[in-house]
């Protein structure tokens, strides 16, 4: 890790405070790898090397997610059932030799376009513009790529 000091507010009038900035360096490529995400086949349970396999999701899926979805809540009734029931759209990871459906009409995401972390989040800024992203479960896909489950 490097870090820089760098005056902050200079010119401005005001007392000139101090911000360090940290940033990772590496040596080599293989020290680069070291911070790559590592996607895993959800049919052979096997790392997906890049050009391989891709992060999936079926519109198929999706559609019938967004037509299952329960009304929003109005005033006080909610029905919690309904909530509890529904499934939302499946975010798959698959070789391609691995994938079950290779006919399926999938939005998709080779794994080398996101293999760090920072292309990860360029994706989810991306998806967002998506109106059926919250009818997926893209959330959990990112929890179980950052560890948190």
């Amino acid at each position: 890790m490097a870090s820089e000091t760098r005056p902050t507010g200079a010119g401005s009038g005001l007392i000139a405070a101090s911000k360090t900035i940290v940033s990772q360096s590496t040596d080599s490529p293989q020290e680069a790898r070291r911070f790559d995400l590592v996607w895993i086949c959800e049919t052979c349970s096997k790392p997906i090397d890049n050009g391989t396999g891709w992060v999936h999701i079926d519109y198929r899926d999706i559609n019938r997610a967004e037509k299952d979805l329960p009304p929003e809540p109005t005033g006080f009734r909610v029905d919690l059932g309904a909530w509890m029931d529904w499934k939302p759209a499946h975010w798959q990871v698959h070789h391609k030799a691995c994938d079950p459906d290779m006919d399926a009409p999938d939005y998709v995401i080779d794994v080398d376009r996101a293999r760090t972390h920072a292309k990860l989040l360029g994706w989810t800024a991306h998806l967002m513009g998506k109106t059926w992203l919250d009818s997926t479960d893209w959330q959990e896909l990112i929890e179980r790529q950052a560890g948190a489950r």
